[in-house]
């Protein structure tokens, strides 16, 4: 896209040029979403799958007035994949790669510190919901 014009650098930071790609995603995550469920996959797979569509959602909506970390959106998700997968000592590996993420994005300018951890909280939140709704 970058190459034949439609956006201004990978990273989108024109947020107009962001919708797009969010409604694609979110149109794919949704047939996957479906078919898994058709398929009969573990309840595990569509549960993360809606979890991505739910997110995908949030910060699109999100996006019509700010921009959010994505980046920092999927470090937080993966936080609570893992502790859910592999219990609380996955707890300690992770959570100093979402740090990690989100000191990255701000070092390399391209979200402020509000952008950063509204994306982590929607990262760690969402997934953290969806698992709570099924107990």
């Amino acid at each position: 896209m970058v190459k034949r014009g439609k956006i201004t650098d990978i990273h989108m930071a024109v947020r107009q040029q962001r919708i797009k790609p969010f409604l694609v995603s979110i149109v794919t995550t949704t047939i996957a979403w479906w078919t898994l469920r058709a398929l009969g996959a573990p309840s595990v797979v569509p549960l993360l799958a809606l979890s991505s569509l739910i997110q995908l959602s949030v910060l699109a909506a999100i996006t019509l007035v700010w921009q959010v970390s994505m980046h920092a959106m999927s470090s937080g998700a993966a936080v609570i994949g893992a502790v859910w997968a592999y219990g609380t000592p996955a707890l300690w590996v992770t959570l100093p790669l979402l740090v990690l993420v989100a000191v990255a994005r701000l070092r390399l300018q391209r979200h402020t510190v509000p952008q950063v951890v509204v994306g982590a909280l929607i990262g760690l939140t969402i997934p953290l919901l969806l698992i709570g709704s099924m107990a």
